[in-house]
């Protein structure tokens, strides 16, 4: 049987201590609070990870009633940056280089531009982690 310490020095007093509240009695409380989360975690875990998958499945569904296909050659090209037709709007391709742009110097996500040949400069790779 695991004692109230042993768990302590397993799972840190810092982390125990979030779940600890003034008015408990002792730390009994704050573990049972600790373990009716975890209890909890668990039981959702399943219901959110069937809600992701919907609704990313739907999302990808939806897109693809919206994106002409037969316009769009994934295969030939090494990144969904340099689709042509690009898959991003012209205020949605700003909006996602304009972040990149203003953290990483010289570098631009923008689809209409071929990707840069150094792998430092590649969008791709930043977004990937592959190098074209």
């Amino acid at each position: 049987m695991l004692s109230i310490e042993g768990l302590r020095s397993v799972l840190s007093a810092e982390r125990l201590s979030a779940y600890a509240l003034p008015e408990d009695a002792d730390e009994v409380d704050t573990v049972a609070r600790y373990l009716w989360n975890l209890a909890l975690c668990s039981a959702l875990q399943p219901a959110l990870h069937t809600l992701e998958i919907t609704v990313r499945n739907r999302l990808f569904n939806i897109s693809r009633r919206i994106v002409d296909e037969t316009r769009l050659s994934f295969d030939k090209i090494p990144c969904w940056l340099d689709a042509r037709p690009p898959l991003l709007a012209d205020r949605e391709r700003q909006a996602v280089s304009r972040p990149v742009r203003g953290s990483v110097e010289g570098i631009s996500l923008d689809p209409i531009r071929p990707a840069a040949k150094n792998p430092k400069q590649d969008p791709c790779a930043l977004v990937t982690g592959s190098r074209v």
